[in-house]
């Protein structure tokens, strides 16, 4: 016998819903930091950096939102940290003009 399934309640969206804004925190978090710091190290600007974190911050939210439509399941996408290292070395050898 097929019952119908039961109807979602609005609590059943609390605990996904916490678990998503404390992943995107973490992810956010570890990703800014290292932006901040090669962003001092490149001695950037106030506005130079808000570019930067503007730039991630969009490319974060427009790869992930794809990823979730085309795999129909939500996924969160991040920097690159293996990358980090050579790009803080870089910066401190290439300062960027003012």
């Amino acid at each position: 016998m097929n019952r119908p399934a039961p109807r979602l309640r609005l609590a059943d969206y609390l605990s996904p819903s916490i678990s998503a804004l404390i992943s995107v925190i973490v992810n956010y978090a570890g990703t800014f930091v290292l932006v901040f710091q090669a962003a001092h190290l490149a001695q950037l600007s106030a506005a130079q950096t808000a570019s930067w974190v503007w730039s991630v911050s969009i490319g974060v939210g427009v790869t992930g939102a794809w990823l979730s439509y085309r795999y129909r399941e939500p996924i969160i996408t991040r920097g690159r940290r293996r990358g980090w290292p050579f790009w803080r070395r870089s910066c401190r050898l290439h300062r960027m003009p003012k």
